[in-house]
C-alpha cells in the first residue's frame, strides 16, 4: 500500500477502480479463536493520512467498497479505525452501515482518546454529527487532553455558530445535557476556547446556555483575563462580554487574580497595552489598587509602558469613577509608580504623580530615592530628566533630599559622577549637594554603572568622565591620589592606553583612503587655529595642550564629523580620548613619581622622565608608588 503514494492520482484511482470491478472484497485474517484480527494498517488508513480533499474523500468511499463495514480495522500506531475515518471524511452512508452492524458510536482513537463525534465536529461534518448524536453518541465524552466535543466546536479556526446551535438542538431533543463548563487538562472551558479564537457569536451562545463567565483555568485566567491579554484593545468585545453577563444577571467578576496575582486590569495595562480596555474596566468598577505577586499595581504598569497623556487619562477615569488610588504604592522591591516612571524616563508622567502627591523622596528597599534613580540611568541627554525633576518640585514647593544615602551609603552625586553625567553633577551642586564631604566613587562603582559594558569602553563616556572631573575641580573639589588612580584604572581596562596602536591605525586609514580623503579631514577643525588632521600629526603632549575636552566633544558630536566612515570616527574618538587621558595621567604621574623617589630627585628631572612614558607606563608607575607607600 505504501507504493501507492509513489503513483500519480490518476494511476491510484485506476488501480482502485480495477480492484472494485474485479469484485474483490477484503477478507480479514482470523485468530485462533476464529474471530477477525482487527489490528491492521489498510489502504484506508494510508489515504486518511493525507490532507483532506474531495478527491481523498472519493477514494476513501471507494476503498470502503473493498473493506466491508462489518470489520472495523484499526491501526496499531494510533488506533484510528475505519469508522473514525468514515466519520472524519463525511462518508455518511458508510457510517450508517457501520452503526447498523452494531458499531459502538463512542469508540475512541486509542492514542488521542478522540471520539467519532469529536472528529466529526472538528471537521464540521454536520450530517455525521446529527447522525451520531441521534444514534446515542455521548456529547460530553472527553479525549486524553480533557477536551469535549464542545471544546472541538469552539476551538475551530473558522467560527460556525450553526454547528454549535445544531449540536445543542439535537442534545436538547435527545434530553442529553451538555457540560458547557467542562474543563480540559489545562482547566480551559469551551468559553476560554471560543475567546481564544475570537468566536464572538459562540461566546454569546455559550453564555446564554449558562456558561460560567468567571471560571479560571490552571493559570488562574478567567475568560476576562483572556480578553484583556489576547484582544488588541477591542473594547467592543469587552463591552459585549460584560453586557451579556449583566443582561443574564450573572455579572462578570472584574478583579479576579490569576496565579501571579494579576487582574484583568494588570494584563490590559501590562505587556498587552490595551489602554482603552483598561479604561472601560475602570468605568465598570475594576480596582486600580490590587497588587500582583511582585507587589505591582496597575498604576505601576501604566507608568512603565505609557506616555503621560495615557497616565493622565487613567487617573482622570479613576477620579470620574469616584475611586481613590494609592499613588505611593510600593512593590516588593519598594518601587513606587514614581520610581517606575523615572526608570523609563517618563518625566511628564512623573510630574502627574508629583502633582497628585507622590513622595519625591521615598526610597526603595535598596534605599534608592527617585533622584538616585535619575542619576543611575544611562542616558545621553543626561540633564533633561534631572533638571525637570528639580523644576517640578520647586514649583510644588517641595524639597528634594539631594544628599540622601542609599543602603550602600551612596549619594545621587556619587552616582552622577560614576555615571559620567557632567550636567547633572553641576545641577546637583547648584541644588545644594554637599561637595565638602563628597567621596569619589571607587573603580567598582564605575563598572557597576556600566561605564565599561561587556569589555568595550564607551568613548562618549570617556570624554564625559574627564569632563566631570574638570567640573568638580572648578567647584573646589580636590581630587586625591586614590581618585586619580581609579580613573587611570578604568581607562586602562578600556584599552585606550596604547597611543601607538591608535596612531598606527589612523595613519593606515589616511594612507589607504588617499589625498581626497585627507583633504576632507583637513576641513574638520577642533578650534579656529587647529584642524583634526593637524592634531593627529602632533606628538601627544603637544596635542593635548592645544585641544580641550570641550573642543573634542564639539567635534565628535558635529554633523560633519559623523558623515565620515564609522571606523575612522571610532579611531579618532579613541585618539582624542587617549590624548586627554594622557594629559590627566601626566599630571598625576609626576606626583606619584616624586613620592616613589622619596623626593630625592629634582622635580624638573622627574618631569622629563614622566614625559617620555606611555599612559600604560604611567599607570604602572602610579600603582608601584601606591604599593611602596602602603608597605
Amino acid at each position: 500500500m505504501k507504493n501507492l503514494k509513489r503513483l500519480d492520482a490518476s494511476e491510484v484511482d485506476r488501480i482502485i477502480k480495477f480492484v472494485i470491478n474485479t469484485g474483490y472484497e477484503d477478507k480479514p485474517d482470523v485468530g485462533k479463536d476464529g474471530k477477525p484480527l482487527l489490528r491492521r494498517t489498510t489502504a484506508i488508513h494510508w489515504a486518511a493520512r493525507g490532507e483532506y480533499s474531495f478527491l481523498m474523500k472519493y477514494r476513501i468511499r471507494e476503498l470502503l467498497k473493498i473493506y466491508k463495514v462489518d470489520v472495523n480495522y484499526y491501526t496499531d500506531v494510533i488506533g484510528l479505525s475505519h469508522f473514525h475515518v468514515a466519520c472524519q471524511y463525511d462518508c455518511y452512508d458508510d457510517v450508517v452501515e457501520f452503526l447498523n452492524f452494531g458499531q459502538d458510536p463512542d469508540c475512541l482513537v486509542l492514542k488521542t482518546g478522540d471520539s467519532p463525534l469529536l472528529l466529526a465536529l472538528r471537521h464540521e461534518r454536520k450530517r455525521i454529527v446529527e447522525l451520531l448524536l441521534r444514534r446515542g453518541s455521548d456529547p460530553n465524552l472527553v479525549n486524553k487532553d480533557g477536551s469535549t466535543p464542545l471544546h472541538a466546536i469552539c476551538s475551530r479556526e473558522d467560527s460556525d455558530c450553526d454547528l454549535a446551535e445544531l449540536f445543542f438542538k439535537i442534545c436538547d431533543e435527545a434530553k442529553q445535557p451538555v457540560r458547557v463548563d467542562a474543563r480540559d487538562k489545562r482547566g480551559n472551558t469551551p468559553l476560554h476556547a471560543a475567546l481564544a479564537r475570537k468566536h464572538l457569536k459562540l461566546v454569546e451562545l455559550l453564555l446564554t446556555r449558562g456558561a460560567d463567565a468567571n471560571l479560571a483555568n490552571e493559570d488562574g485566567w478567567t475568560p476576562l483575563h483572556d480578553i484583556c491579554r489576547r484582544y488588541n484593545d477591542d473594547v467592543k468585545t469587552l463591552q459585549l462580554f460584560l453586557g451579556i453577563g449583566a443582561e443574564l444577571d450573572r455579572p462578570v467578576q472584574l478583579d479576579v487574580q490569576d496565579e501571579t496575582g494579576n487582574t484583568p486590569l494588570h494584563l490590559a495595562l501590562g505587556y498587552c497595552r490595551n489602554q482603552k480596555m483598561a479604561l472601560s474596566l475602570l468605568k465598570h468598577g475594576a480596582s486600580p489598587n490590587l497588587t500582583n505577586q511582585e507587589g505591582g499595581t496597575p498604576l505601576h504598569s501604566i507608568c512603565s509602558h505609557y506616555w503621560a497623556d495615557s497616565a493622565g487619562t487613567f487617573l482622570k477615569t479613576i477620579d470620574d469613577a469616584q475611586q481613590t488610588i494609592e499613588v505611593d504604592a510600593r512593590d516588593k522591591k519598594g518601587l513606587t509608580p514614581l520610581h517606575v516612571a523615572l526608570v523609563d524616563d517618563c518625566i511628564a508622567t512623573a510630574e502627574l504623580l508629583l502633582k497628585r502627591g507622590a513622595d519625591q523622596n521615598m526610597a526603595d528597599v535598596d534605599g534608592l530615592t527617585p533622584l538616585h534613580i535619575i542619576c543611575r540611568k544611562i542616558i545621553y541627554e543626561d540633564d533633561h530628566v534631572a533638571e525637570s525633576f528639580f523644576e517640578i518640585n520647586r514649583k510644588l514647593e517641595r524639597t528634594v533630599r539631594v544628599d540622601a544615602l542609599d543602603k550602600k551609603g551612596r549619594t545621587p552625586l556619587q552616582y552622577a559622577v560614576a555615571n559620567s553625567m557632567p550636567n547633572v553633577v553641576d545641577l546637583l551642586l547648584d541644588n545644594g549637594a554637599d561637595l565638602s564631604n563628597f567621596v569619589f566613587p571607587i573603580e567598582h562603582d564605575f563598572e557597576e554603572i556600566a561605564l565599561i559594558v561587556l569589555g568595550t569602553f564607551n568613548l562618549d563616556r570617556a570624554f564625559r568622565t574627564l569632563d566631570v572631573i574638570e567640573r568638580l575641580e572648578k567647584r573646589g573639589y580636590v581630587l586625591d591620589r586614590i581618585g586619580a588612580l581609579t580613573i587611570m584604572n578604568v581607562f586602562a581596562k578600556s584599552g585606550l592606553s596604547n597611543r601607538s596602536s591608535i596612531q598606527k591605525h589612523l595613519d593606515e586609514y589616511l594612507r589607504d583612503k588617499g589625498e581626497s580623503f585627507i583633504e576632507s579631514v583637513r576641513t574638520l577643525t577642533m578650534n579656529p587655529t587647529l584642524s583634526l588632521y593637524d592634531l593627529i600629526r602632533l606628538p601627544g603632549e603637544e596635542a593635548s595642550k592645544l585641544c580641550t575636552i570641550e573642543d573634542s566633544l564639539s567635534l565628535v558630536n558635529s554633523d560633519e564629523f559623523q558623515k565620515f566612515p564609522h571606523g575612522f570616527c571610532q579611531a579618532c574618538k579613541k585618539y582624542l580620548c587617549e590624548m586627554i587621558h594622557g594629559r590627566f595621567c601626566r599630571r598625576w604621574a609626576l606626583e606619584f613619581f616624586l613620592s616613589l623617589t622619596r623626593y630625592q630627585l629634582p622635580t624638573l628631572c622627574c618631569d622629563i622622565i614622566v614625559r617620555r612614558l606611555t599612559n600604560k607606563d604611567m599607570l604602572n608607575m602610579c600603582l608601584a608608588a601606591k604599593i611602596v607607600k602602603k608597605n
